[in-house]
């Protein structure tokens, strides 16, 4: 399957993809297995099949404009935690 671009990038875009899907897939099996007292294995089968079907409804296009607001206020957010941050370390208080 192309996406459109070189057959590299294509590959470069699969594993970037394919990683963090894992680490979820993984992670959310944990928490369900350690909340609800499931199996492993049946956990993160739950957890893998919300998340295909949550991809093949496209909930991720709900989900835009809430990222983009995120997108415009976390520079400045972290801008000013990080000058908070400064300030505490010299002994001042917050402010």
């Amino acid at each position: 399957m192309r996406l459109g671009g070189m057959p590299v990038g294509d590959l470069l875009v699969v594993f970037a993809v394919l990683a963090p899907a894992i680490a979820a897939a993984c992670s959310g099996g944990l928490a369900l297995q350690t909340s609800r007292g499931a199996r492993r294995r049946v956990a993160t089968s739950v957890i893998t099949t919300l998340g295909l079907v949550l991809g093949v409804l496209a909930f991720h296009r709900v989900l835009v404009d809430w990222l983009a607001l995120l997108a415009e206020i976390g520079p400045p957010i972290a801008v000013s935690f990080r000058f908070e941050a400064a300030r505490q370390r010299r002994g001042l208080p917050p402010g």
